[in-house]
């Protein structure tokens, strides 16, 4: 009778362990996977920053510069879309990227070009 008592308390604890071990794996592969999404967001809006920039450079050596281009930064891509506004005042430059899914978005907006340029906002927006 001892041994039939030990023997169901061995597998009580070993249930118990198990169930609190699945736990705690689950718990860290869910904190994992929210880690590596804030990752790719960062990513993404990094590489939207320097979309940005680039198109900010383009815009001052180009002064026509419209936009409407995808810019190929190593394995990423991002948007640069239709640029608003002509001349040496008021223009606005939006570009967009997503990296694993995450969509960054930016709006630039440029109060003079020439013969110093003046960005009046630079923003990351949810939408244009």
């Amino acid at each position: 009778m001892n041994g039939f008592i030990a023997l169901t308390s061995m597998l009580i604890i070993g249930a118990l362990v198990l169930t609190i071990s699945i736990g705690v794996l689950l718990r860290s592969i869910n904190e994992m996977k929210m880690s590596l999404g804030e990752q790719e967001a960062h990513r993404a809006l990094a590489l939207v920053n320097l979309c940005g920039e680039l198109a900010l450079m383009k815009i001052e050596s180009v002064f026509n510069y419209s936009g409407n281009e995808s810019i190929i930064i190593g394995e990423e891509s991002c948007d640069v879309l239709q640029i608003e506004g002509s001349g040496n005042t008021d223009r606005t430059i939006k570009v967009q990227s997503t990296v694993s899914g995450y969509t960054k978005k930016v709006k630039i907006e440029i109060s003079q070009i020439s013969p110093a340029m003046y960005i009046s906002s630079w923003e990351e927006v949810q939408d244009f």
